[in-house]
């Protein structure tokens, strides 16, 4: 039985597959199981993790039919067999001592998770990251789901470690396209009753692709259904009201971050930054006023960000118009007088 089970969810990633799994396969750490759950690739993922499979034993490949980076998450727990389970994403890569830190710890604390550090790269190279002085401190459950709640920490399960017979329990939510991950994490950590260690040691690179589905689409309906699903979840629980009304405000705020030119959750630092209350001047303040007054209601909040929305439309398309009109009058004059 391996130390840890590295998972990774794979689909239509064959320009980055190789450096996730060559980046595993560095590991001075070498107690670990690679389940590789390929998600019916249309590309060549999935021979490509076959190649990996066929030259190291550790490696493990699943062919499914698509269903979703949770079903394939899924189909990875169930099949895991290491005391510790982590998750890796295919087009992100970890540092060739990030295993050995993460085991590390777990010999110095008696816990069931243990959280990183993430560094965010927009390179496709693998570049070595200094690694900080580490900095381990032991925090409650409440605080973590507060955090994520706030959107003021790393949400996802990757850059943890989880004990293997505690994650059992638990399964990510298929019906959900975004924040899946996000929910996962509150859920396994409102079941958590002995303490988590988070620790400053940056131990995975985040590659933040330009052309993700996240910052490619309006995900209007996608964030309502993910606050819906988190209010219900934390129903009969009053102690995070305040920061789910926070919640429901930034998930109301995500659809409109690029017509609107506001910065998206996934800056952590800017988010981390709105939820202290700094504003940069691309901020519209009455967004922040509804992410952090508790007395606003959701429903009035989505209506005068409907308004904000709808009058940058017409501001964008009354300015085409403007253009269009002032360059096809002056041609007219360049014309007539040319003549």
């Amino acid at each position: 039985m391996p130390i840890v089970s590295i998972i990774v969810p794979v689909y239509n990633v064959e320009k980055y597959i190789n450096r996730c799994i060559d980046s595993i396969l560095a590991q001075t750490f070498t107690d670990w199981e690679c389940i590789l759950v390929d998600d019916g690739s249309p590309d060549k993922s999935g021979e490509i993790c076959d190649e990996y499979s066929a030259r190291d034993s550790r490696i493990r490949v699943i062919h499914k039919p698509n269903g979703g980076v949770s079903s394939a998450r899924n189909v990875g727990i169930k099949l895991a067999t290491g005391e510790w389970i982590t998750f890796v994403d295919s087009d992100d890569f970890i540092d060739e001592d990030s295993l050995f830190s993460m085991v590390e710890l777990t010999k110095h604390y008696d816990a069931d998770l243990f959280c990183f550090g993430i560094c965010i790269t927009t390179t496709d190279n693998h570049i070595k990251h200094k690694q900080k002085h580490e900095n381990s401190y032991s925090v409650d459950s409440s605080y973590l789901i507060k955090k994520i709640l706030l959107y003021n920490t790393n949400c996802g399960p990757c850059s943890k470690l989880f004990r293997n017979k505690q994650l059992q329990n638990f399964c990510f939510d298929e019906s959900l396209k975004i924040g899946e991950d996000l929910l996962f994490n509150l859920q396994f950590l409102s079941d958590l009753h002995s303490p988590i260690i988070c620790s400053d040691l940056c131990v995975y690179n985040y590659y933040k692709n330009p052309s993700s589905a996240m910052h490619s689409k309006n995900l209007f309906d996608e964030y309502t259904f993910l606050s819906q699903k988190v209010e219900s979840f934390f129903s009969s629980d009053n102690q995070y009201r305040d920061e789910i009304n926070i919640f429901k405000m930034i998930n109301l705020f995500q659809p409109y971050v690029s017509i609107l030119r506001c910065p998206s959750y996934s800056d952590v630092r800017t988010m981390m930054e709105l939820n202290n209350g700094k504003l940069t001047k691309d901020v519209q303040p009455v967004l922040y006023r509804y992410m952090s007054d508790i007395s606003v209601s959701y429903n009035y909040a989505n209506l005068r960000l409907l308004c904000l929305y709808c009058r940058s439309i017409i501001k964008r398309y009354l300015k085409r118009v403007y253009y269009v009109n002032y360059f096809a009058f002056n041609n007219d004059i360049f014309r007539n007088t040319k003549h």
